[in-house]
């Protein structure tokens, strides 16, 4: 079995773009639950510039020329594989992204969630806000009677560290619309760490001094990934409120006993 991750991004548009040297960065607000077939922004080159785009979790080959016929959602992909699968191999070859990330959301064989993170202070942090009705107002807001949303805002107390996923994207183009679709998929790899405990895959977690190497279109791709250090994640459970995409709010990272 493949992971089935979703995605925490808690964040700005302007720490996107100081942390990634981005000229652009297409980014709206922070989210706590992004799922498979959702956009998430991912950075990639272009040229001698990087740039924050929005692009389709899930990957669709650019020979795909219908949506109508394209059934697989390839949300992910297996680094030990990916260069004979044809789904991924061009893509793996030319089109690398990073994928900033606050952390992740996996599941136990007992269908309990997990949050993976790299913030050592977030724990001390998230007990600093009272709960009240059930509900954690970890962003100070008022309860309210209507589904939650956080409003439009540019900081986020929680000011959680950002780290990133590789990934891998791929454009296509619709002849019957001319429409054009950007879409991205998250490399895995064997599970190490903690995060046996919980999975036997995991994402491919890509250090800020190997970035640059990563968007190169240089050099044995495969040989860098085997390169990188193992990276030590904190994990904790979580609400099974994060398994229903629909709840996005910061109370999607609140630890459970």
């Amino acid at each position: 079995m493949e992971i089935d991750c979703h995605i925490n991004l808690d964040t700005t548009k302007s720490e996107i773009a100081k942390e990634f040297k981005c000229a652009e960065v297409a980014f709206n607000r922070s989210r706590f639950n992004i799922a498979p077939s959702q956009n998430i922004t991912v950075v990639i080159k272009i040229g001698d510039n990087h740039e924050g785009v929005e692009m389709r979790w899930g990957l669709i080959p650019s020979w795909v020329k219908s949506l109508d016929t394209w059934k697989n959602n390839l949300i992910n992909a297996r680094v030990e594989t990916i260069e004979q699968k044809p789904s991924f191999r061009d893509s793996f070859k030319k089109y690398p992204c990073l994928i900033p990330v606050s952390g992740f959301y996996e599941w136990d064989k007992k269908k309990q969630p997990y949050y993976f993170h790299q913030d050592k202070s977030l724990l001390a942090r998230l007990t600093k806000y009272p709960q009240r009705g059930g509900r954690h107002e970890l962003l100070g807001f008022p309860q309210k009677t209507r589904p939650w949303e956080p409003p439009r805002r540019e900081a986020s107390p929680l000011g959680q560290r950002i780290f990133v996923l590789a990934g891998i994207w791929s454009a296509c183009t619709y002849p019957e619309t001319d429409e054009k679709l950007l879409s991205c998929t998250i490399l895995t790899t064997q599970a190490k760490g903690n995060i046996t405990e919980i999975h036997h895959r995991m994402p491919v977690v890509i250090p800020p001094e190997y970035y640059d190497l990563w968007l190169e279109n240089v050099g044995n791709r495969k040989e860098l990934l085997e390169a990188l250090p193992e990276i030590e994640l904190q994990l904790y459970p979580v609400s099974k409120t994060v398994n229903s995409p629909k709840n996005d709010t910061p109370d999607c990272i609140v630890p459970i006993k």
